[in-house]
């Protein structure tokens, strides 16, 4: 059965999440299942999880981004501002 990707696709995302600032340090594998990305792993705050995420939607070619990172860490009062700070 062939990928509905190219490996560049997972690899190109996977690079930009390594070289953000606020993800390079965290345990996120990038894969693909028929025409979805899929990441695991663990990140440690849910803005994290939610920009690896961001990252991988805006990838050319992805239309669907399947999200299972586990979320470590209890969230702050307001999530929301730990996301726009970056």
């Amino acid at each position: 059965m062939q990928s509905s990707f190219d490996e560049g696709v997972c690899l190109k995302i996977k690079r930009e999440i390594f070289q953000h600032d606020h993800l390079k340090d965290l345990q996120i594998e990038v894969g693909e299942q028929g025409v979805d990305v899929i990441l695991t792993g663990v990140v440690t705050h849910l803005y994290e999880k939610w920009l690896a995420e961001e990252i991988a939607a805006q990838s050319v070619g992805v239309t669907h981004v399947r999200n299972y990172l586990h979320v470590t860490k209890v969230i702050r009062e307001n999530p929301i501002d730990d996301y726009y700070e970056l």
